[in-house]
């Protein structure tokens, strides 16, 4: 996504939540004054409140907040923790965003030793969700650990937006904190008190009160996040108020770093130095930072990150037992959908699976003496709705789509061709039998054109997916996307998260989301053009990889 993002196209329901929707939450952290909890939402599973503030507002002040949330919404990328939703209650002013199940990125490296390769990792990551926010023109203000969260395979997302970025939510979390302080009476140390975001803050801001904040001061909070990542620990451990770290980062004066820790990751140790310079001309942007440390990742780590993934994964503690509880709330709302809204996939044509999910037989549960109502009609119709769904599925990609309306007998009296393959008969209720034809041949002149000796070539072509070629699959893919997936080696349940987790997104970001995971599980040397190539010859998508070779020759030739 590039440019300036417009907000004019959403409505104000997209984002309003109210705080009954969430069935259950917990306090999970404290960041500051604001409380954070994990709730179960009906809709999005477990997803994390961000209280921010607790007092009133005018509805005119809420009118602006939804604006800056609507703004908030539209950022989208694989680098930034999603907005789900705000909730604007008298008393209740909070962020709703995606779930992130391992936390906060100063709590990962506290857990466990973190090897090397996934620190490598997280500084790639960080300097990718940046590089797109200031895209967007958004300066985060508010860089640290805490605001970086990382999803159970330890992939980083940055968050904390809406509290530090945009004018009126950080408004609000600035009067929650007077609010507080003014109630408190307890003594508390320099980092509680402000030191430890301050830790974080470019020295120009020291020395100006007046100072806007920049793309180069989120460039030196970038500076002091490598060292965290580093050093698995905070930085300025010894600081003893707000006016020393001030004075010691004005005179510069920047966290020590032990001589192992800069052998190990050298180059990472050099970026974070020329990210912490004392002049912000100095410093490089996060474009500069990627073309200077992912070379190196590349080359020293990534081919460490499957093997050190497991060993990480092995020794990282489980998640609370109440974290299980939650996500089967989930369970039991999925459960209370209907038919029409389950989750898209293949579903069985067994008589008895529409028990406690279709509508039940009330002749079934008559007494043996009472006239039964045209049994078999009532069969008939079920049935004809069954396969109506799942010729919606596999033709359309939804059951969503072209959906043929049950109570239309003219529909329900054509005739159904069905494809299935792989099979010689389907049971259809209890004893009853449709036996499979071979599908028509309705792709055959294509295949017959597409010789595959002639297009052996381009399936062992080695060269990396670039970012035209996978915008021209999300923009062409469409309903194809899940068949595409099965293609280049998604499973099952890896195709109905994407489905789920990016249904409020529209089809092109479920397309372009599989894709970039796609490119994560091959990693960077593997998502080929050749693969692509293969899985659309596959598919039997003709114009695709026609335009996908022509993509593919012009970037040879340049």
């Amino acid at each position: 996504m590039e440019g300036t993002i417009d907000s004019t196209d959403m409505s104000l329901d997209d984002i309003h939540m109210k705080s009954s929707e969430l069935l259950d939450k917990k306090e999970i952290d404290c960041g500051g004054f604001g409380k954070v909890y994990l709730c179960c939402h009906k809709k999005h599973g477990l997803v994390v409140q961000k209280t921010v503030f607790t007092g009133f507002k005018h509805d005119s002040y809420k009118n602006d907040l939804i604006q800056e949330g609507q703004i908030m919404c539209k950022l989208n990328n694989r680098r930034v923790v999603k907005l789900l939703g705000v909730i604007l209650e008298d008393g209740n002013y909070s962020l709703v965003i995606e779930y992130m199940t391992k936390g906060n990125l100063l709590n990962v490296l506290k857990q466990v030793q973190v090897p090397y390769s996934v620190r490598a990792r997280f500084i790639v990551e960080i300097t990718e969700g940046m590089i797109y926010l200031h895209s967007q023109k958004v300066i985060h203000k508010d860089l640290k650990p805490e605001n970086i969260l990382a999803d159970d395979d330890f992939h980083v997302k940055i968050a904390d937006l809406g509290v530090a970025a945009f004018q009126k939510w950080s408004t609000l979390t600035k009067e929650e904190t007077n609010r507080q302080r003014s109630r408190s009476s307890k003594t508390r140390s320099a980092k509680a008190s402000g030191a430890g975001t301050l830790c974080y803050m470019a020295p120009e801001h020291f020395k100006d009160i007046n100072q806007k904040a920049t793309k180069k001061s989120d460039v030196y909070s970038f500076g002091i996040v490598i060292w965290v990542i580093l050093n698995s620990k905070e930085p300025y451990e010894n600081v003893i108020n707000e006016a020393q770290l001030s004075i010691c980062v004005q005179d510069g004066q920047r966290p020590d770093m032990t001589e192992d820790i800069q052998e190990s990751l050298k180059e990472a140790a050099d970026l974070m130095k020329e990210c912490w310079k004392d002049d912000p001309n100095e410093r490089p942007s996060f474009e500069d930072c990627e073309k200077q440390f992912m070379p190196v990742y590349c080359e020293k780590y990534e081919k460490d990150i499957k093997r050190d993934m497991a060993k990480l994964q092995a020794k990282y503690p489980k998640p609370e037992p109440f974290i299980a509880r939650m996500a089967s709330l989930q369970i039991d709302c999925d459960a209370e959908l209907p038919s029409m809204q389950t989750r898209d996939t293949p579903q069985s044509l067994h008589s008895s699976l529409g028990l406690g999910q279709q509508n039940v037989n009330e002749n079934l549960f008559r007494a043996s003496n009472e006239p039964v109502e045209c049994e078999e009609e009532t069969h008939n119709e079920d049935l004809q709705r069954k396969l109506q769904d799942e010729i919606n599925y596999h033709q359309m990609g939804s059951r969503f789509d072209n959906v043929t309306n049950p109570s239309n007998s003219a529909n329900l009296n054509k005739p159904i061709n069905v494809t299935i393959s792989n099979s010689r008969a389907v049971q259809i209720g209890n004893g009853n039998y449709m036996l499979v034809e071979n599908p028509p041949p309705t792709n055959m002149h294509f295949t017959q054109n597409m010789n595959h000796e002639q297009y052996q070539h381009l399936f062992g072509n080695n060269l990396l997916v670039n970012e035209h070629q996978i915008h021209l699959l999300t923009e062409n893919l469409s309903k194809k996307w899940k068949e595409f997936a099965r293609k280049v080696g998604f499973r099952q349940p890896e195709i109905e998260e994407i489905d789920h987790d990016y249904e409020r997104d529209g089809l092109k970001e479920k397309v372009f989301q599989m894709l970039y995971k796609w490119q994560m599980k091959e990693g960077s040397k593997n998502a080929t053009v050749g693969k692509v190539a293969k899985a659309l010859y596959d598919l039997g998508e003709k114009d695709l990889l026609m335009e996908l070779i022509q993509l593919n020759n012009g970037c040879a030739n340049t």
